[in-house]
């Protein structure tokens, strides 16, 4: 399918082998199809050095059948308090550019969405919570934060090890005015991922 709005066009593609639980493998298209340049929060941090702002890391949640992915500023939802948000790394859309990727999941489909899990943590009393509950999804939703440039604020470089993802100053001005677009379409076959639950306490020695 295609969604298009605020500008911007997003078309993805899901395949997956045959045999039992395949990989999934998942191809996305974002295209500035409008008049003026775009912002995308297309590049997530994690604590992982080795993850953190890689092209291919989304944030994953399983809701009611759909398997969402989003490169986005999530919202904090109700019960988290945060002193301040950590924002992705901005890619810059110029008029008529695109930004495409793919990336290959193997099943179970481990959920990863820093502030749920936070949430969760904080409501277990000391019990560890962890992606470990079977859930079975027949749908694929993609989605990107996008935003529109302002002429006053100030473009950085995130680290000369990535030219081409940027910061921008003043950080929270771009989050608020942030735009999610979506697409979905239906799994080519079932997938299992594995949603958060609160685990059992550990046993005593």
């Amino acid at each position: 399918m295609t969604a298009v709005a605020f500008g911007a066009r997003l078309d993805i593609e899901a395949a997956s082998g045959p045999g039992e639980n395949p990989p999934l493998r998942i191809r996305w298209r974002l295209r500035n199809v409008g008049g003026v340049d775009l912002g995308v929060f297309a590049r997530l941090p994690d604590a992982d050095p080795a993850r953190s702002y890689a092209p291919e890391l989304f944030y994953i949640d399983v809701v009611a059948d759909v398997l969402h992915l989003r490169k986005m500023v999530l919202p904090v939802p109700p019960g988290l308090q945060m002193a301040e948000r950590q924002p992705p790394g901005v890619v810059i859309l110029r008029v008529g550019a695109e930004e495409q990727g793919s990336l290959t999941l193997a099943q179970p489909v481990p959920v990863w969405n820093p502030y749920r899990h936070a949430v969760m943590v904080g409501e277990a009393r000391g019990k560890p919570v962890a992606p470990t509950l079977p859930r079975r999804v027949t749908e694929l939703a993609v989605s990107f934060g996008l935003f529109n440039l302002l002429p006053e604020e100030k473009v950085f470089p995130l680290s000369p090890d990535r030219p081409e993802v940027v910061r921008l100053w003043p950080p929270g001005a771009s989050m608020q005015r942030q735009v999610v677009l979506t697409d979905h379409i239906a799994l080519p076959q079932p997938v299992v991922a594995f949603d958060y639950e609160t685990q059992p306490p550990p046993r005593r020695r």
